[in-house]
């Protein structure tokens, strides 16, 4: 999610931003090669799911709780007047706790056969989706790079995701992927709009509280068995779950609460590469590795050509 720099405080830590953009990228990674680790032959996904939000959603507002002049204050978000918020505000908001919380529900469907370095690649097309969008909706227009990044990005996809000598296409789990990159870019989109009417306080767990609560409803009167039993197949990598989760997100929001977008995006785009490496050297992903390598490079470039 892409939060505006003036939304944040004076409050400053003594550490560079540079730091903060690290720290994210290598956590985007991990969360993604810890998600394939758990969830490949996992078939309780909604319970993983739902014990990782919940348990994120925890940590995420105990963060926001110790950093608070970071997220505004609590009583700046106590006082807030919610009837201040026009139409549009509350339409955003809504849009992104859905998207999100399909998303990131969707996303642990997906692991369970889609593999780390695919989904790294794939989840570019998210950046096609908001270009395409910004270009019908918001009248943005579509320049020669931004017109290059989807070429990339889209031959990226492909590229990643088939096999020469096979018969068919190298689908499991791709096309929840490309469902998740369009809802997290519908998401992304909404978030432009809502930021500017609510508190960050208040807004930063939004996509947090949605997926929690989706997964709990899924799960019904069996959440507690089902995330039990969970924690007891994977205890060992659960712990470290929401920590990937949550980390990643603030340092981005510390990141860019120094330094523009425009410097952050395009270096969190690295974690492409990042993942597509760590899926291979860790999770075994060895399967047309030169394509999956060769994807992510192509996609990180594209990213990079339409954030430019």
């Amino acid at each position: 999610m892409l939060f505006s720099s003036s939304l944040f405080s004076d409050y400053s830590f003594p550490i560079s931003p540079y730091l903060f953009a690290f720290i994210s990228i290598v956590g985007i990674a991990a969360w993604s090669l810890l998600s394939r680790k758990i969830l490949r032959g996992e078939k309780d996904f909604i319970a993983v799911g739902a014990s990782t939000e919940t348990l994120s959603l925890v940590l995420l507002a105990a963060m926001i709780i110790l950093m608070g002049p970071t997220f505004g204050t609590t009583a700046q978000a106590a006082a807030f007047d919610f009837s201040t918020v026009p139409l549009v505000g509350w339409i955003a908001l809504i849009i992104s706790f859905l998207s999100y919380a399909s998303a990131v529900m969707l996303s642990y469907k997906a692991y369970q056969t889609g593999e780390a370095s695919e989904r790294a690649v794939v989840t570019q097309v998210q950046n096609i989706w908001i270009v395409l969008i910004a270009a019908a909706f918001l009248s943005e227009p579509l320049l020669p790079g931004k017109i290059l990044g989807v070429v990339l990005i889209s031959v990226a996809a492909v590229l990643c995701t088939y096999r020469p000598g096979k018969s068919r296409w190298h689908i499991e789990g791709v096309k929840l992927f490309v469902l998740c990159a369009i809802l997290f870019g519908t998401g992304s989109l909404a978030d432009k709009v809502a930021v500017q009417y609510f508190p960050l306080m208040l807004y930063a767990p939004v996509s947090f509280i949605g997926s929690a609560l989706v997964a709990l409803a899924l799960l019904g009167k069996h959440a507690w068995p089902r995330m039990k039993a969970v924690w007891k197949r994977h205890h060992a990598w659960m712990i470290l779950f929401p920590i990937f989760s949550v980390v990643p997100y603030v340092a981005f929001l510390l990141a860019v609460r120094e330094l523009p977008v425009s410097v952050v995006g395009p270096l969190l785009n690295t974690n492409v590469v990042l993942t597509a490496l760590g899926g291979m050297i860790l999770l075994g992903e060895h399967e047309g590795w030169p394509q999956k390598l060769a994807g992510a490079l192509l996609a990180f470039i594209g990213a990079m050509m339409m954030g430019a």
